[in-house]
């Protein structure tokens, strides 16, 4: 005995739930934070906290799957449906984390001192107490965020008078309600560190006084985290106790159950008895709860077992509150008793708390985890399905553009073939265009420059139309890779439309619509000239031809060329013609003698009529079909292509 009140006086030292004044008054500590009931204030606030995460990381997937709503191959409606869903779970759970509250009920048989015991915790007397069958109903005492206190039935939002408690409570009162109806008292919480911290105490009828214990316990004690028995010291535990908690221990698992051995004080008129009724009790209470319940061992059993007067801690809280009550003679070892209901109140604090976050949040922790994580891995099947459909497009992409240049290179080699071969046709038939052209002709050279270039646009713009007409699907051909790009465009998401590589975007250059006639003909046209048939200047040209022709490979040195006989035959003329008379009768004599008289006048004379006739048929008509047949005389048709950028010709002929 000596050891338990020493353990006893050793937990009180220091501060504890009360403070000595300096007139040697107590009063209630609310300032202690070192309360094991702040476990659960303070685990409430992060759950809390942690289910506002939730909340918007659950509506942040709602406002993006409503963004991408439109786009069916992002979010389904039933992906949106499944996941707005989660949007009233996460209200209903926080709703419900606002109402939790750590919740002990108490229960024993009739004046057991139940009422006194809330009574003694709250530091003041609220509930009705006294001998007999005191309380008919439930009385649940929770915390009130104003200064008042009310209270209000079942169903009712009528706020009543804490006094109508003693009526609507007692058992002796005429206006008595049902018992098992529920009245709740709404205390102030500055007045009581229990309330303070969301502890709600539960006050019961007796035991023994209904058989409707089951339906005690599907309406108030199943969301229960602590249950006190409190039991009557001066006997001992009844059946009526047992078989009560029983039928709890069917329907909770692994209850948490203090036992109160109330009206303690009555063992100090018989000290010399007090050890062995003590241990005598304590035992039975152990076997109770560890053999017969089974929900502790018989060690923590002897934890959860007091020996107390409730009467007395009540009477001593309210002089410490300088109540005015009456003046008792408290029996001996009432501190003891009282320390020992503190180190009750103490492990109760301890035990409320640690059960409550376990029972409490443990599964709320586990429906928000849950919540979460099938939030992330809807979202994370859209991502997956998004990227494999990505990859697949990017795969398409990269086909398209491999075969888009296949295309575009055969497309080129095609039409460069295409475009060389008609260009070429339509040269060689250069003739029928240039004989097209009809502009008056005439032979003066400034005419004749500008002759030859109307001539050349006319040619130019004759050409292009042929080519145009010869060739109308060349634009067609030349333009796969537009419309492969237009393709690449409409094809993949807009997301993707930017990996199109810009090149393939770009306009495709269209074929020239006239070909450079001054590069295909400036060498046909620069030296056309219009000289006479038979004149003396055409003669000798083709003396000179007829010459080189007739002599090659006569000579050692070869035979000469056309330029070289051109000078030759200017520098003979030039010789003759300078000797002027003289030298025209020396060579009529020459040939006189060489030839004979006959020959020579015969030549003449033929030659006479052949350039009369030249003479009278050279009119400007003539001259101009001269010029148009040498125009169009185009003897090589293969540098008259433009190269391509490599130097290549492209007719391919």
């Amino acid at each position: 005995m000596a050891a338990y009140v020493n353990r006893t006086i050793s937990m009180m030292a220091g501060d504890g739930p009360h403070i000595t004044m300096n007139n040697g008054t107590h009063r209630v500590n609310m300032s202690n934070v070192d309360s094991p009931l702040q476990i659960f204030v303070r685990a409430k606030k992060k759950i809390n906290d942690i289910f506002i995460e939730i909340d918007d990381y659950v509506k942040d997937a709602v406002t993006f799957m409503h963004a991408v709503a439109g786009d069916s191959s992002i979010a389904s409606a039933q992906d949106l449906t499944n996941v707005e869903a989660y949007v009233s779970k996460v209200q209903a759970i926080r709703e419900v984390l606002k109402r939790d509250h750590m919740k002990v009920a108490f229960f024993g048989r009739t004046s057991n001192g139940k009422s006194t015991v809330i009574n003694a915790m709250l530091h003041d007397k609220i509930l009705p107490s006294g001998i007999g069958h005191t309380t008919n109903c439930f009385l649940q005492v929770e915390g009130s965020d104003t200064n008042e206190s009310f209270m209000r039935t079942e169903g009712s939002e009528e706020k009543l008078s804490v006094q109508s408690v003693s009526q609507l409570g007692h058992a002796l009162c005429a206006t008595r309600l049902q018992e098992c109806s529920l009245v709740h008292v709404y205390w102030p919480r500055e007045l009581c560190a229990l309330l303070r911290d969301d502890v709600v105490l539960v006050d019961s009828p007796g035991v023994d006084v209904t058989p409707n214990l089951d339906e005690w316990i599907d309406k108030y004690c199943l969301d229960a985290d602590v249950f006190v028995l409190v039991a009557n010291a001066e006997s001992t535990l009844m059946i009526a106790e047992k078989n009560f908690f029983h039928k709890v221990s069917t329907k909770i698992s692994q209850p948490n159950i203090f036992i109160l051995n109330n009206r303690w004080d009555a063992s100090a008129s018989e000290p010399e008895y007090m050890d062995q009724v003590r241990s005598q009790h304590a035992n039975r209470c152990v076997d109770f709860l560890s053999r017969e319940l089974r929900v502790c061992t018989p060690k923590e059993a002897e934890e959860r077992i007091f020996f107390i007067s409730a009467k007395e801690a009540l009477l001593t809280r309210m002089r410490e509150r300088e109540k005015p009550v009456s003046s008792p003679i408290l029996a001996d070892g009432h501190q003891i008793r009282y320390f020992e209901f503190v180190d009750f109140e103490r492990k109760f604090e301890e035990c409320i708390s640690q059960s409550a976050v376990r029972t409490k949040f443990a599964q709320h922790s586990r429906r928000g985890k849950n919540i979460a994580a099938e939030v992330m891995s809807a979202l994370e099947q859209m991502k997956a399905s998004k990227v494999e459909k990505q990859r697949i497009l990017q795969e398409q992409l990269t086909a398209i553009e491999e075969q888009l240049t296949s295309i575009t290179r055969q497309m080129k080699e095609k039409i460069g073939k295409m475009v060389s071969l008609t260009l070429s046709q339509e040269i060689r038939r250069l003739s029928a265009l240039v004989d097209e052209y009809d502009t008056p002709f005439r032979t003066e050279r400034s005419a004749l420059e500008q002759y030859k270039r109307a001539l050349h646009r006319h040619v130019e713009s004759g050409l292009g139309s042929r080519l145009k007409k010869r060739l109308p699907h060349v634009h067609h051909l030349a333009g796969p890779q537009a419309r492969g790009s237009r393709q690449c465009d409409n094809a993949p998401p807009a997301a993707l439309r930017g990996a199109v590589p810009a090149q393939l975007r770009q306009p495709v250059r269209r074929l020239p619509r006239r070909p450079h006639l001054q590069i295909l003909l400036r060498d046909h046209g620069a030296h056309t000239e219009i000289p006479a048939v038979m004149g003396p200047p055409a003669a000798t040209t083709d003396v000179v031809r007829l010459s080189n022709g007739g002599a090659a490979g006569a000579g050692a040195m070869g035979p000469l060329s056309a330029e070289e006989w051109g000078m030759v035959s200017r520098f003979a003329l030039s010789a003759l013609t300078s000797q002027g008379t003289m030298g025209g009768l020396l060579l009529s004599g020459l040939l006189l003698k060489t030839v004979g008289w006959r020959v020579v006048v015969v030549t003449g004379a033929v030659y006479g009529a052949l350039y009369a006739y030249e003479r009278l048929t050279w009119t400007a008509k003539a001259q101009e079909r001269v010029f148009k047949r040498q125009y169009g005389a185009v003897n090589d048709v293969r540098p008259a292509v433009p190269p391509d950028r490599r130097g290549h010709h492209r007719n391919g002929l």
